[in-house]
């Protein structure tokens, strides 16, 4: 009977050590996704995800309003769902009459392929240091 018992504490054991085997693969895997440079910034579809930021941005934030100028850097990850990382220059308190243009680093992800930009991860200013 004990003999019986040790069987099957071994067998969930080992059951158990191949579910964790797994799971690290899996994250490893993620890992080693690269993001990969936006060689085209002017790009129609990604100067509408740029603009879509901005927007999104606007809609959050009323206490500045931006315009979109253009894309200065861009980056895309494509993994179960499409990233952009992108580095946008836009004009800042475009209400005041005292503009300025300076850049936002700006994070969108798609969750599915061909459908519009679905959230804006993060949107925020690059500081000149």
């Amino acid at each position: 009977m004990a003999v019986k018992y040790l069987s099957l504490s071994l067998l969930i054991v080992f059951a158990m050590l191949s579910i964790l085997i797994t799971f690290e693969e899996a994250s490893a895997t993620t890992i080693a996704a690269d993001w990969k440079k936006i060689e085209n910034l002017e790009d129609p579809a990604v100067v509408k995800i740029a603009e879509f930021a901005v927007e999104e941005h606007n809609n959050k934030y009323s206490d500045v309003e931006l315009e979109f100028v253009k894309i200065v850097k861009g980056e895309i990850l494509k993994y179960f769902e499409i990233n952009y990382k992108l580095v946008i220059s836009a004009k800042s308190d475009i209400r005041s009459g005292e503009s300025a243009i300076n850049n936002y680093e700006a994070f969108v992800a798609y969750e599915e392929l061909g459908v519009a930009p679905s959230r804006l991860v993060y949107f925020k200013e690059i500081t000149q240091d």
